[in-house]
């Protein structure tokens, strides 16, 4: 899985579902961001940052890609 596989499917898992069909049609819907999303990777629990252009996510990112490649 590549780096940009892998970022995709954090921030697009972390993203909640919209609840309602208009919201479903929009794309838009409310997030709450008191809720803490965190990910459950080979080598423990890792916080998701809410944007997924930060350094944080960046290095969250290569994180999971090196415990998914640990030969590379």
């Amino acid at each position: 899985m590549s780096k940009e596989e892998i970022r995709n499917k954090v921030w697009w898992w972390r993203a909640p579902a919209p609840r309602t069909a208009e919201e479903r049609e929009d794309g838009s819907h409310e997030f709450d961001p008191s809720e803490k999303s965190v990910i459950n990777t080979l080598g423990g629990y890792y916080e998701v940052p809410d944007d997924p252009g930060t350094h944080e996510a960046d290095e969250l990112v290569q994180t999971v890609y090196t415990e998914l490649n640990p030969e590379r």
